[in-house]
């Protein structure tokens, strides 16, 4: 048996709410955003969403953040842990 290779980060991968997160810190932080989406202060959270990045109408790659959420003003936040 191998010993498990460890992380760039030394993270430890954790599953809150049946969501797969890369790291404790990033779990932590969906508890935060939960929290604020119950006081109203944002809505509409998305967990890992995934943006396609096109160059002269060809797909080169996607890019996938942690979360995205809207103010209430409408702006929407994507962020990285």
């Amino acid at each position: 048996m191998t010993p498990a290779k460890e992380t760039k980060f030394r993270n430890k991968a954790t599953t809150l709410d049946g969501i797969d997160f890369a790291s404790a810190k990033e779990a932590r932080r969906y508890r935060d955003l939960k929290l604020l989406v119950r006081a109203g202060e944002i809505g509409e959270v998305t967990v890992h969403p995934v943006f396609p990045i096109d160059v002269c109408g060809s797909r080169i790659c996607k890019y996938i953040g942690d979360f995205a959420y809207k103010l209430p003003d409408g702006t929407q936040v994507v962020e990285d842990v």
